[in-house]
C-alpha cells in the first residue's frame, strides 16, 4: 500500500465521518437530535466549558458553531481510530474504499438536490416582509438570504444549477464532470460566505474537502472492478437514486 493510497484511504474515512456528523438538511433536525445530541452532547459540553468557557452554553449542533467544530474534531478522532483497523484488512481495503467513495458521492448529490429543490420551491430564503415582522433584522445571515430570495431569477438559476450538478453525480458517465462542477460551485459558495461573513463557512469547507476527496477517488478507481455483480450493482444503484430523489424532494419542503 503506497503512501499516496494511504492518504486517499484516510481522506475517504474522514470525509465520510464529517458528512455523517454534519447536521445536514437531509437528516431532518429532529432525527439528528435523537442520535447526535444523545451521543455527543455531554462530551461536547465538557470540551466547550473546559477549553472555550467564553462561548455561550450548549445550543445544539449548527454549522459554524463551536459545537459543530468540536463534532468535526470527534470525526477526525474516529477516523484516526478506524484507519489502522481498515488498513489491516488488506484484501478488502479497495472494496471498502470503493463503497466509501460511492457513499460520499451520493451524500454530496443528496445535499445539492435538497438545496436545489428548496430554492425552486421557494423554501430556502426567508421573505423580506416576514423577516421585518419577526424583527430579525439584526441577523446578518437572514438579511443576506432574504436579499438573495428577493431576486427570483437568481434563486431559480442557482437552484437549477444545484439540481443539475446533483443529478450528474448519480450517474457514472457524468460523475467526473459533475464532481468538477461541484467543486467550482462549492468554492464559489465558500468565497461568498467568507466575503459576507455568512455562518456556513466550516460547512462549505467540509463539502469542498469531501468533493475533492471524491474526485480523487473517482479518478483512481475508474478502472477498478466493481466488488459486486453487475446485476446487483444496477439494482442497488436504481434503488439508491430513487431514494435520494424522493427524500431530496421531501426534505426540500421543510
Amino acid at each position: 500500500m503506497t503512501s499516496r493510497f494511504k492518504f486517499r484511504l484516510f481522506s475517504a474515512i474522514l470525509s465520510l465521518f464529517w458528512l455523517i456528523l454534519t447536521p445536514l438538511p437531509v437528516y431532518g433536525r429532529r432525527n439528528l437530535n435523537l442520535w447526535i445530541d444523545g451521543i455527543f452532547e455531554v462530551p461536547t459540553r465538557w470540551i466547550r466549558h473546559t477549553f472555550f468557557p467564553s462561548f455561550p452554553d450548549y445550543d445544539g449542533f449548527f454549522t459554524d458553531s463551536i459545537n459543530y467544530a468540536v463534532l468535526l474534531g470527534f470525526g477526525a478522532l474516529l477516523s484516526t481510530l478506524v484507519y489502522p483497523v481498515i488498513r489491516q484488512l488488506r484484501s478488502r481495503v479497495y472494496t471498502i474504499v470503493w463503497f466509501n467513495k460511492n457513499i460520499i458521492i451520493y451524500l454530496l448529490a443528496w445535499i445539492f438536490l435538497v438545496y436545489g429543490f428548496s430554492k425552486i420551491l421557494g423554501n430556502q430564503f426567508p421573505d423580506l416582509a416576514t423577516l421585518a415582522i419577526e424583527k430579525k433584522q439584526e441577523n446578518k445571515d437572514l438579511l443576506f438570504w432574504a436579499w438573495m430570495g428577493a431576486n427570483p431569477l437568481l434563486v431559480y438559476w442557482i437552484g437549477l444549477m444545484e439540481i443539475g450538478i446533483g443529478l450528474s453525480l448519480l450517474f457514472k458517465k457524468s460523475r467526473k464532470i459533475g464532481l468538477v462542477a461541484f467543486l467550482f460551485a462549492v468554492l464559489g459558495i465558500l468565497i461568498v460566505n467568507l466575503i459576507f461573513d455568512i455562518g456556513v463557512v466550516i460547512f462549505s469547507m467540509v463539502l469542498l474537502f469531501a468533493g475533492a476527496t471524491a474526485l480523487n477517488l473517482e479518478k483512481r478507481f475508474q478502472e477498478f472492478k466493481r466488488p459486486i455483480p453487475e446485476n446487483i450493482y444496477k439494482s442497488m444503484k436504481l434503488l439508491v437514486i430513487l431514494w435520494i430523489l424522493i427524500l431530496a424532494g421531501f426534505h426540500s419542503h421543510g
